[in-house]
């Protein structure tokens, strides 16, 4: 698995070789983010913590501190990442869809949003978990909220009052019970 560092140089690469630091540290957070609604697995190693001026990838900050651009010479070269196709066409959807957002656009977005809302305290720059990700993004998936255009995956959500019709079809013995009660028992495992 490659590292917040690694998935910054290839977002810095589709953005043509720079930008400000905080749309590149937002960037990343929503290409791990996607990543982790669209696969329950993360796409890079690494924290990332709530922040004043939103979501910050810790291993990514020590490359750019002091610095308003970043550049691909700061952070390394992208090719060092290893991500697979999917991981890369999540990127390429994420920097696509927020990329073209200015950072102060992103840092309110990022701070409306749930899972930063939810931990940060001043000062504290407490963690935002990777469950915390895909359970908003999962709803706003389900929903018919703005995403990315993201590339097809084979986990599904369903919103709240889709997962109420297939609760009370459970007990009924027809087909659509017997599939909603499977995805009752897979939505307890998950």
């Amino acid at each position: 698995m490659t590292t917040a560092p690694g998935v910054a140089a290839l977002v810095l690469d589709e953005l043509g070789g720079s930008a400000d630091a905080y749309k590149l540290q937002k960037l990343v957070y929503y290409c791990q983010a996607w990543h982790v609604t669209q696969t329950k697995r993360p796409m890079f190693d690494g924290v990332i913590q709530a922040w004043k001026h939103g979501p910050v990838a810790v291993d990514l900050w020590p490359l750019h501190k002091g610095h308003y651009r970043v550049t691909s010479a700061m952070v390394g070269p992208g090719g060092g990442a290893v991500l697979d196709d999917y991981a890369l066409a999540v990127l390429r959807s994420v920097v696509q869809y927020y990329g073209r957002l200015e950072s102060d656009a992103l840092v309110e977005l990022t701070h409306a949003e749930e899972p930063w809302r939810s931990v940060y305290v001043p000062d504290r720059n407490n963690a935002i978990t990777t469950d915390a990700m895909r359970s908003f993004y999962s709803k706003l998936l389900a929903g018919d909220g703005p995403v990315p255009d993201l590339p097809p995956s084979n986990i599904r959500y369903v919103t709240d009052d889709q997962f109420a019709v297939l609760a009370s079809a459970s007990d009924d013995d027809s087909v659509n019970a017997r599939f909603a009660a499977a995805v009752l028992r897979r939505r307890d495992r998950a």
